[in-house]
């Protein structure tokens, strides 16, 4: 059977050429098709009425069913939807509440009586009664979109997602002229001011405005805190969901495309700030000033540190120069010093050759026994010299040998007796007195002391050596028992008075003193036993480490050592045989060599400060022999007393 089928068009529609065309068809076959699956929940929701099929939407815009393979599940990613635009969303709020103006700037109450304003004015019960069926339709329309608009624009949240999404200049300048910054960078400032959550927002101002003002309008901008949202960034929209899960997973979605907007709409306002803060012309001319004035102030302490530099050398040469001078005085000082010193001594040298000379002429007097037998030996002349200081010395010469009254005067004696008491007074002084002797020969051969206390060492008489009789021991002073004298002293004192001897040498005045004043705890008297004892000059403790005699005979050459030792054997030996007659060959009679053999044990070497002073003191010793005499005959002696050993 031929069917015929009539299509319907619009002649107008019809391209030039164009012919009306018929066809046979086959008869309709019916095809059942039961909808499953999302197609059920579009039937069903068609069939509720609950949804309009939209004819006019693009077929590649429509939602197509998922196919089985493509359905969300718990484990796999759901489909992505596309976000639709909803009918309402296509007016203006503000414009249907009557506040196109005012826009995000009106407040709540304004909102609210638009909304009170507007209602009452489009309300559909206020609507005529001779309006058609389609006006009343819109009236509804309108009143509902207004009722809408008063709940998004009554809700902050969603009225800052509204307000977000409303038409914004996002451009911003990139450059300006100093003269025209602040009119091209403020509109843009005043343009974001909009999205600002704290008000009020400062302004940019102008050049006028202060340095301060301008760093309070930058930090506020690099602080800035902006409310808003991008919600047209969404993907997805959240009525279109299947289910809870799938809502939700939505949500994070558009979550993380707002953040991201967002966080790159802060990065480029945050640039702008930057950019308009280095452009800013009075940020540039503080910074200029500040650059000038760290530059000034940088000089500045250049300048001062030369200053102080030159001041600190001037300083310094003034010190080299007062030090110079300092020294120059000291070193004029010390040599006048030591010039007086000098003088001092050779003073002092003086007197004591001129008091042994003094006493050798009273005892060359004629005087009874027994006044010789007191007068002082060579050791105690020797002790008068060396412990009595330079002006009683000089008092007491004066007294023994008083000057002449008047000139070519013969010298002036003073009797024996009188010189024997001013002798024992000087002694007194001492704290020791004269010894009676008991010979008159010792006068000239006993024992001389040494300038500081030591052990004398036993003589004999000469003279009854010569006669055969018993030798006559002169008297000695009593030993001290070192056993019972180290009983006093600790390890400790032994260790102090070691280290006091090295910190005080020889030469130190008053040093036995000053030494027993160090340690405290023994008199002077039992130091210098200490010292002179076997225990410390060749006992454990070695020999004394800063004693000039000792390290003086380390230095002594082995002939020298030898001829030393040899004498100080000899020195109770009496020489060999005189030449007939009384008197050796070279003048020398026995009392004067065995003189010179004691005088040279009694002052070694190293006693005195030279040589010259040491020979002085043993021909002081030697009666009518000098220095010259006694140094020439002692090699004779000593080859005579080894000539007398060999054989």
């Amino acid at each position: 059977m031929a069917v015929t089928l009539a299509i319907e068009y619009d002649p107008l529609l019809v391209p030039s050429g164009g012919k009306e065309v018929t066809s046979e068809f086959t008869s309709p076959r019916k095809v059942v098709k039961e909808p499953a699956g999302h197609a059920f929940n579009e039937a069903a929701l068609l069939a509720l009425g609950l949804k309009s099929l939209d004819i006019e939407e693009p077929e590649e815009e429509r939602d197509e069913a998922p196919s089985p393979k493509a359905a969300w599940t718990d484990t796999d990613e759901p489909e992505k939807k596309k976000k639709r635009k909803k009918k309402g969303e296509q007016e203006d709020l503000y414009d249907l509440l009557g506040l196109g103006n005012d826009r995000y700037l009106a407040s709540e109450k304004q909102i609210k009586d638009a909304y009170r304003d507007t209602a009452l004015k489009h309300h559909p019960d206020k609507c005529g009664a001779l309006k058609s069926d389609e006006e009343k339709v819109k009236i509804e329309e309108r009143f509902k979109l207004i009722q809408e608009a008063y709940e998004v624009l009554s809700d902050p949240v969603r009225r800052r997602e509204y307000d977000s999404k409303d038409e914004f200049d996002d451009s911003l300048p990139s450059t300006a002229t100093p003269e025209t910054f602040c009119k091209t960078f403020g509109s843009a400032f005043r343009r974001n001011a909009k999205w600002s959550e704290i008000h009020p927002v400062p302004d940019i101002g102008d050049d006028n405005t202060s340095y301060e003002d301008a760093e309070k309008f930058y930090d506020f901008w690099f602080k800035f805190k902006s409310w808003r949202e991008f919600p047209q960034e969404d993907e997805f929209e959240l009525d279109t969901s299947e289910c809870r899960e799938h809502k939700r997973w939505m949500e994070r979605e558009n979550a993380k495309a707002r953040f991201k907007a967002k966080k790159e709409d802060q990065r480029r306002l945050l640039a702008f700030v930057e950019l308009a803060y280095k452009l800013d012309p009075r940020i540039s001319a503080r910074r200029q000033q500040e650059k000038e004035a760290k530059e000034a102030k940088k000089q500045a302490k250049i300048q001062e540190r030369k200053k102080k530099e030159e001041e600190a050398q001037a300083a310094l040469k003034a010190e080299e120069e007062a030090k110079a001078a300092a020294a120059a005085e000291a070193k004029k000082s010390k040599d006048e010093e030591k010039k007086q010193k000098e003088k001092e001594k050779k003073l002092v040298r003086k007197e004591r050759s001129r008091f042994r000379t003094i006493i050798q002429e009273v005892i060359a007097r004629d005087m009874p026994e027994e006044q010789k037998l007191q007068m002082p030996d060579i050791g105690e002349v020797e002790q008068i010299c060396t412990k009595i200081e330079y002006a009683p010395l000089l008092e007491l010469n004066n007294k023994l040998a008083p000057e002449p009254v008047a000139i070519g005067a013969p010298p002036v004696e003073v009797p024996v007796e009188e010189c024997l008491q001013l002798l024992q007074d000087a002694m007194k002084s001492m704290g020791t007195t004269l010894k009676v002797k008991t010979c008159v020969e010792d006068l000239g051969s006993a024992t001389i002391s040494s300038p500081k206390p030591s052990t004398p060492v036993a003589a004999t008489s000469p003279s009854s050596a010569k006669k055969g009789g018993k030798k006559t021991p002169i008297a000695e002073p009593k030993k001290v028992d070192e056993a019972e004298m180290l009983k006093k002293w600790s390890e400790e004192d032994i260790r102090m008075l070691e280290k006091a001897l090295k910190k005080f040498p020889k030469g130190t005045a008053r040093r036995w003193e000053v030494i027993a004043n160090y340690l405290r705890t023994h008199t002077q008297d039992e130091i210098i036993a200490m010292v002179k004892s076997d225990y410390m000059t060749n006992g454990a403790r070695g020999k004394t480490q800063d004693d000039p005699k000792i390290l003086k005979e380390k230095e002594t050459k082995p002939e020298e050592k030898r001829d030393t030792e040899e004498v100080k054997k000899s020195a109770d030996t009496p020489p060999s045989k005189p030449v007939e007659g009384g008197d050796s060959a070279d003048g020398w009679t026995p009392a004067q060599e065995q003189g010179l053999v004691k005088a040279v044990k009694a002052f070694p070497k190293g006693c005195a400060s030279s040589e010259k002073e040491r020979w002085s003191r043993i021909a002081a010793a030697v009666p009518g022999k000098t220095a010259t005499q006694c140094f020439k005959h002692m090699p004779i002696l000593l080859a005579r007393m080894r000539a007398s050993k060999a054989s």
